[in-house]
């Protein structure tokens, strides 16, 4: 979003340097009459001494918006007329001042006018009037002789030796007749120079610095109260309230802005990719974003660098943990086995064929048909003697013999402990017999802290600022006292001060020091690198189901093959029998290492003051005559009228540039999810 300090400073100073350049001819009459008694010259100047006692400050709209409604919502950049003072309306939609004060009038969110409506002077002859726009009007006719235009209206001839002002310039009384004309630097009041300031000349009581106030010359050619740049606007740039810093970078969602040239946040570029932080773009990615790895996800932390992985219990899918099942497993559903698909849902049905039956997410054949239906072979796992020889299960020779693939352990199969095979560090398929859940699963999870840096942006730049002193001699030996200065700041125009160097003059100035205002840097801590997450990454198969025969507090189970060991699970925390190994298993773990904050400050400048620049437009731009240590006479062309200061600064090669002042410091660890613990103890 733009803001319209700029306009608003140009406006004022338009109408500064219209009061300035405006100067009517005013006729001196070779003869004149004789004047007697004196002309209340403060009178006629009472309307311009005091802006209030006109109708000049109307709210006649504001420029994109309507009326003057401080609590309205409003278009931001838009400007109106709250008085005499200008307003903006800022990132909020809200109407707030910017500091400036117009000296004569306010009329569609801009300054106006050369005076102050309802006051009066003369134009030679001719009466004139200040308009409601701040215009002088010629008032009724020119004043016939022998009567002369007396503060504004037409009199008898004036008394020798009085005074009135026409525009900004003192008339003196001669022979009856208002002629000696002499240009006051400031203002002219009741007949005579005064003020100290410009009308319509704006400075700050702390240039580019947060807290500091605008001030605005009235038509009386004395400051305005300061007014405080806070809120949406809290900065003071060439005299007006802003919003920020020319050249801060701030971050606005996921999109950086950049401060402009006349104190206005600028258009949101996009960090694409990656993460707005300090005012930047960092890291390889969006902060919040997601994505898998292969069963696990990952999370973009605020430093758009991917965090650890955090692995899902069934598929990662589009960035986050789906599925009721892992990919892979069997169940039944009726007499059909079901199967879990790449995406960890349960496939379609297929059908066991008679006389097969599912079980254990499997079709197998019964042969226990009845008493008189023996089979050949025993089955393991069934609590059946499938051969009638009186055994069931591992209590028969065939599955616990020699040559057997049963045995009877006395791991624990209580409620709540599941018979599994247990690949600690790899993850094959699973082992015959053991198509229950499969579960991948870690142990031993370590990392090392991360390595940090930190990122120093600047968010506000130094500068130097000095007091310049100078004076004005009549000789080139420029000896005497040398007692006028301004605050001047590197890079800062100082509008409208209303000095006036005369090209007959000879000039001299002096710095009185010059000193480093410091600016602002943010520091962004970085993880420079971040040692990866090492665990042994293993699998549990559950038991589809276990035989009897065994005695009590023993169960019958396969015997599996070297690449495993039999075990017993059981969700969370537990204490396993003697004679077995305890393991602590998880389904994820949580990494919080990062790096703590930083801090970066500016660079010392090694400011010097040598001079100050003169120039004759209100912007410090084009012509200019620079007073040095040395004296000399000023070399603009024409009057030598000047509207604009600006301070000659070295800074001895330094720079602006931020260094980092307090390191960053690694943070966090990595931690097993102790929600998703997992107790297993297996065989020796």
């Amino acid at each position: 979003m733009r803001y319209a300090p700029l306009a608003v400073a140009l406006a004022l100073w338009g109408a500064a340097c219209t009061t300035l350049l405006q100067l009517p001819d005013v006729p001196i009459p070779a003869d004149a009459g004789s004047e007697t008694g004196s002309i209340d010259a403060a009178a006629s100047e009472t309307a311009a001494g005091d802006a209030s006692d006109a109708e000049t400050g109307n709210n006649d709209g504001a420029i994109g918006d309507g009326g003057v409604d401080g609590g309205a919502e409003c278009s931001p950049g838009a400007t109106q007329c709250d008085g005499l003072e200008l307003q903006t309306c800022v990132a909020t939609e809200t109407w707030q001042s910017t500091g400036a004060v117009c000296p004569y009038a306010c009329t569609a969110g801009g300054c106006v006018g050369t005076c102050v409506p309802g006051s009066m002077q003369c134009s030679g002859a001719q009466p004139q009037t200040c308009d409601g726009t701040g215009t002088w009007q010629s008032s009724g006719s020119a004043c016939a002789s022998p009567n002369v235009c007396t503060s504004g209206a037409c009199a008898s001839p004036c008394a020798t030796g009085a005074t009135q002002c026409s525009n900004n310039i003192v008339q003196t009384c001669t022979a009856g007749q208002w002629g000696s004309p002499m240009q006051c630097a400031f203002v002219c009041t009741a007949g005579s120079c005064g003020g100290v300031c410009t009308p319509g000349a704006m400075q700050c009581t702390e240039d580019g610095g947060t807290g500091g106030s605008a001030q605005s010359c009235g038509a009386n050619g004395t400051w305005d109260t300061p007014v405080a740049c806070t809120g949406g606007l809290p900065f003071c740039l060439g005299g007006a309230c802003v919003a920020c810093t020319p050249g801060a970078v701030q971050c606005s969602g996921n999109g950086i802005q950049a401060c402009d040239p006349a104190g206005g946040w600028g258009s949101v570029t996009a960090c694409t990719g990656q993460t707005c932080f300090g005012g930047a773009c960092v890291g390889t990615c969006m902060s919040g974003a997601t994505r898998c790895a292969g069963n696990s996800v990952e999370t973009c932390d605020a430093m758009g660098n991917w965090g650890s992985p955090s692995a899902c219990q069934n598929v990662c899918t589009a960035g986050s943990c789906a599925g009721s099942c892992t990919p892979g497993a069997t169940t039944c559903s009726g007499n059909a086995v079901e199967t879990c698909d790449s995406t960890g849902n349960w496939g379609s049905a297929t059908a066991c064929t008679p006389p097969q039956t599912c079980a254990n997410g499997a079709c197998s054949t019964n042969l226990d048909a009845g008493a008189d239906a023996c089979g050949p072979v025993e089955i393991c796992d069934n609590g059946i003697d499938d051969n009638c020889d009186g055994k069931i299960d591992c209590a028969d020779p065939e599955c616990s013999g020699d040559g057997g693939q049963w045995a009877c352990t006395a791991l624990p199969a209580t409620p709540g402990w599941t018979i599994a095979a247990y690949e600690p560090s790899a993850r094959p398929a699973c082992p015959t017999n053991f198509s229950g859940a499969q579960d991948q699963v870690i142990s031993g999870v370590t990392a090392g802290p991360d390595s940090c840096g930190c990122n120093c942006f600047n968010t506000k730049a130094a500068t130097c600022r000095g007091t310049w002193e100078w004076a004005e001699f009549s000789t080139d030996s420029c000896s005497g006292a040398i007692t006028s200065g301004l605050p001047l700041t590197q890079g800062g125009c100082l509008s409208n001060p209303g000095d006036n160097l005369a090209q007959a003059s000879w000039w001299k100035g002096a710095a009185t020091g010059a000193t480093t205002v410091a600016g602002t840097c943010s520091g962004v801590s970085a993880v420079a690198n971040k040692p990866a997450v090492t665990a042994s990454q293993g699998e549990t198969c559950s038991l589809t189901q276990a035989g009897g025969g065994c005695a009590a507090g023993f169960v019958c189970a396969p015997i599996v093959t070297s690449d495993f060991q039999l075990c017993s699970t059981y969700p969370g925390a537990a204490t396993c029998p003697m004679g077995t190994t305890r393991t602590s298993l998880y389904t994820g773990y949580t990494d919080t290492r990062s790096c703590g904050s930083c801090a970066c400050g500016t660079e010392d400048l090694g400011c010097v003051l040598t001079g100050a620049e003169f120039f004759t437009s209100a912007s410090c731009t084009g012509s200019a005559c620079e007073i040095s240590g040395s004296c000399a006479k000023c070399a603009l062309p024409g009057t030598g009228d000047t509207s604009s200061i600006q301070g000659v600064f070295t800074n001895n090669g330094k720079t602006t540039s931020c260094s980092v002042t307090t390191g960053a410091q690694p943070t966090g660890t990595v931690t097993p999810n102790a929600s998703s613990e997992i107790t297993i103890c297996c065989q020796p």
